[in-house]
């Protein structure tokens, strides 16, 4: 048996990211963005007609909020 498992992702940048001591500066923004454009929202669970991804949902919501704002 391993006694170190593997415990880091690669990125897509290519850096490692260490799971089990995280650092804040182990990644880029765009490894983030990429992350978040590649992972799916409510597993698929909703009524649209296509998945939405959590980078899609999260602009989604903040557009909404920004239109419900300006009409108050």
């Amino acid at each position: 048996m391993n006694p170190y498992p593997r415990a880091w992702v690669r990125l897509p940048s290519g850096r490692r990211l260490d799971l089990m001591n995280p650092d804040p500066a182990a990644w880029l923004d765009e490894d983030l963005a990429i992350r978040l454009a590649r992972t799916y929202r409510w597993g698929g669970e909703s009524v649209w007609p296509w998945p939405l991804s959590v980078a899609q949902h999260s602009l989604l919501v903040l557009a909404l909020r920004r239109r419900w704002s300006d009409a108050l």
